[in-house]
C-alpha cells in the first residue's frame, strides 16, 4: 500500500521491465563509477598524513579498499556472464562507501572538513541506479553507524558545539532521500513512456503490416484493371505501358472485343478505353474500379457508342464519387466492317494519330467536346468519327508523361512526345513504348514522377479507307434530348454549325431561366467552336458556380430532413 502511494506508476509497469531499466543503467555506469573508485581517494594521501600521521596505517588501509572495488568493477564489466549482475556490483561500491566514510570519519574525531566528505558520500547516494527502498536502507545503515560510533568514542559531538555539524549530516541524508524519490519517480516515468511508445511501435507495425497486406491485395485488384493480354486479330496489334507512383494508382486501359457483349460472333469492333482517376494512391485506384466497372456495364447494356457509354458511366459515378473526385476518360471504338473510328472524349488527353509513311508525315490529335465524369448530371460527350488509315498508329496516353517536371522545372510536353512518336514510327510497338519511357526518364533525370503513368499504342492493319471524317451525333448529348420548338431549331443550327444564331437563342432562353447550369455549360461549348476561349472560360465558370450552389441547396435539404427524421 505504501509502495504503491509512493510510486503510483509501479503498479502500471512489469517488474522484468523495471529490472532490465536497472541492469541497463547499472551497466553503463559501472566502468565509470569503477575507474573513480580507483583514482579519488588518491588525492586524500597526503591529506591524511599530514592531518593525522598517528591514523595514518588505519586511513590507508580503509580508502584503499575502495580502489580494489573499483577494480573488481572494471574486470566484472568485461567478464559478460558477471555483467548481468551490473547491480549487485553496484550496490557492493555503495555499501563499501556508506560504510567505510563513517568509519574515517569517526575514526578522525569528526573532523569537520572530513563529516564535509561523509556529507558529500550522502548526496552521492541520490545518484545511485538502486531502487529507493535499497538505498533509503543504505542510507539508514550509514547514519547508524556514524551515530552509534560517535556515542560511544566522540560523546562530546552530541553537546551544543557539535550540533552544527549533527544538523547538516541529518539534512545531507534528507535532502538524498528527497533527490532520489525524485530521481525514482523520473525513472519510472520514463518507463512508462517508453512502455508507451513501444506500446505505439508494437500498433504502428501491426497497422503497417495490416496496411501492407492492404495495398499487396489493392495491387492485386489494380492489375485486373489492365489487360492480362492484347486481343490478337488481323485487325489491330496493341502494346501498352503502366507505372504508377504509388502502390496503386488511378490510370487504366482496356481493349474489349464487342462481340462478347453484342452476341454475335462476326461482330469485330473493337472498344478502346484509358482513363485518369483523380488524385494518386488508393482513392484514385477506388475510382478506377468504378469507372471500369461503369464502363463494362455500359457494355452489358448493348450501349456501344462512345459519347453514350460516357453519359451512362457519368450517371453511375454521380452516385458514388465524392464532390471533389472526378475522372477523365477517353474511348474509341474500332470498327473494321466500315474502315471506320469512333472516338469521345471527357476532357482526357487525345489521342494522337501517327500517320503512316515519312518521318515528316501528318499526325493529328482526335479530339472532341467534352466534361469531367462525375461532376456534372448534365454533362454532355459527342462523337466523332474518322476513316482508318492502314498502318497509321494510334497512341493513347495519361497526364503524367507530358506533365512530368525535370530539375529545371520544365515539362516533358507534347512537342518532345511528338518528336519521338515520329522517331519510332517504324519500330516495333513495345520498342516504340519502351523508347518514350526511357526517352521521359533521361529528360527528367533524377526527379521522380509526380503521377501515373499510362501508355497505348495500337497499329491498324490492312484497312480499306474510304470517306472523309465526320461526326458522328455531334450535337451535345443534354441538346439532343430536349424537347419542343427551341429542341429541333438549335439541331439545325448545330448541323449547319451557325454557332452566332445558336448562342443567341441559348442567350434568349437563359433570360428566363438564368440558373440553369445546362444552358450555361452549352453555351461555353458554342463558345469554344465559335473561338471566344474566354467567353467560354466565363459561362462554363458561371455552370459551376451554379452546379455548386445547387448542390448546397441539396445538401441542406438532406439535413433539413434528416434533422426531421431524428425528431420524429
Amino acid at each position: 500500500m505504501i509502495l504503491q502511494r509512493l510510486f503510483p506508476e509501479r503498479k502500471e509497469i512489469d517488474p522484468e521491465h523495471y529490472r532490465r531499466h536497472l541492469l541497463g543503467l547499472n551497466l553503463m555506469l559501472l566502468p565509470w563509477a569503477g575507474g573513480l573508485a580507483l583514482v579519488a581517494w588518491l588525492p586524500y594521501i597526503v591529506v591524511d598524513v599530514q592531518l593525522y600521521a598517528e591514523h595514518g596505517p588505519w586511513l590507508l588501509l580503509l580508502r584503499s579498499g575502495l580502489s580494489l572495488v573499483g577494480i573488481l568493477l572494471i574486470v566484472f564489466y568485461f567478464i559478460k556472464p558477471l555483467q548481468k549482475l551490473a547491480p549487485v556490483w553496484m550496490a557492493v561500491l555503495a555499501i563499501y562507501l556508506v560504510v567505510v566514510t563513517p568509519l574515517i570519519t569517526n575514526l578522525v574525531e569528526n573532523d569537520p572538513r572530513y563529516v564535509s566528505g561523509y556529507q558529500l558520500v550522502l548526496i552521492l547516494m541520490a545518484f545511485v541506479p538502486l531502487t529507493f527502498w535499497a538505498v533509503l536502507s543504505l542510507l539508514l545503515t550509514s547514519i547508524g553507524i556514524y551515530f552509534v560510533l560517535a556515542f560511544f568514542m566522540h560523546p562530546e559531538l552530541f553537546g551544543p558545539s557539535y550540533e552544527y555539524v549533527l544538523l547538516n549530516v541529518i539534512v545531507a541524508l534528507v535532502v538524498t532521500v528527497a533527490m532520489h524519490y525524485a530521481n525514482e519517480r523520473i525513472r519510472l516515468g520514463l518507463i512508462l513512456r517508453e512502455n508507451h511508445l513501444s506500446a505505439t511501435r508494437r500498433s504502428l507495425r501491426s497497422r503497417n503490416l495490416q496496411m501492407l497486406r492492404e495495398m499487396h491485395m489493392a495491387r492485386r485488384v489494380q492489375r485486373k484493371l489492365l489487360p492480362a493480354s492484347f486481343p490478337v486479330n488481323e485487325h489491330l496489334e496493341t502494346a501498352g505501358y503502366y507505372r504508377s507512383i504509388e502502390q496503386v494508382g488511378g490510370d487504366f486501359f482496356e481493349i474489349e472485343q464487342l462481340s462478347e457483349y453484342s452476341g454475335d460472333p462476326d461482330d469485330h469492333r473493337m472498344l478502346i478505353v484509358i482513363a485518369d482517376a483523380s488524385g494518386h494512391g488508393v482513392p484514385a485506384a477506388l475510382i478506377a474500379s468504378m469507372a471500369k466497372a461503369s464502363f463494362r456495364n455500359a457494355l452489358r447494356k448493348r450501349i456501344f457508342k462512345p459519347h453514350l457509354i460516357l453519359q451512362d458511366a457519368n450517371r453511375d459515378l454521380l452516385d458514388y464519387l465524392l464532390d471533389d473526385h472526378y475522372l477523365t476518360a477517353y474511348i474509341m471504338l474500332i470498327d473494321p466492317d466500315d474502315g471506320m473510328m469512333y472516338f469521345s472524349n471527357a476532357s482526357h488527353r487525345p489521342a494522337i494519330l501517327v500517320r503512316p509513311g515519312r518521318v515528316d508525315a501528318g499526325m493529328e490529335q482526335l479530339d472532341s467536346h467534352g466534361a469531367l465524369l462525375g461532376m456534372f448530371e448534365d454533362a454532355t460527350f459527342e462523337t466523332r468519327g474518322m476513316p482508318l488509315e492502314s498502318e497509321a498508329r494510334l497512341f493513347f496516353y495519361t497526364d503524367g508523361i507530358v506533365e512530368s517536371l525535370n530539375a529545371r522545372g520544365e515539362e516533358y510536353g507534347l512537342d518532345r512526345l511528338y518528336f519521338k512518336l515520329r522517331e519510332m514510327r517504324s519500330f516495333d510497338l513495345n520498342a516504340s513504348i519502351n523508347a518514350i519511357f526511357s526517352d521521359l526518364r533521361r529528360f527528367i533525370d533524377t526527379v521522380e514522377p509526380v503521377d501515373d503513368i499510362a501508355m497505348l499504342m495500337c497499329r491498324i492493319k490492312s484497312f480499306t479507307v474510304s470517306g472523309h471524317e465526320h461526326v458522328l451525333d455531334s450535337i451535345p448529348a443534354p441538346i439532343t434530348e430536349m424537347r419542343g420548338s427551341m429542341s429541333e431549331e438549335l439541331r439545325l443550327l448545330f448541323r449547319n454549325q451557325n454557332w452566332d444564331a445558336a448562342i443567341q437563342l441559348i442567350k434568349a432562353r437563359l433570360e428566363q431561366t438564368p440558373h440553369r447550369s445546362a444552358l450555361w455549360y452549352n453555351l461555353s461549348l458554342l463558345y469554344e467552336r465559335r473561338g471566344d476561349h474566354e467567353l467560354a472560360r466565363e459561362a462554363i465558370n458561371t455552370a459551376v458556380d451554379l452546379k455548386e450552389r445547387e448542390a448546397r441547396r441539396m445538401q441542406e435539404r438532406r439535413r433539413l430532413l434528416e434533422e426531421r427524421s431524428g425528431q420524429q
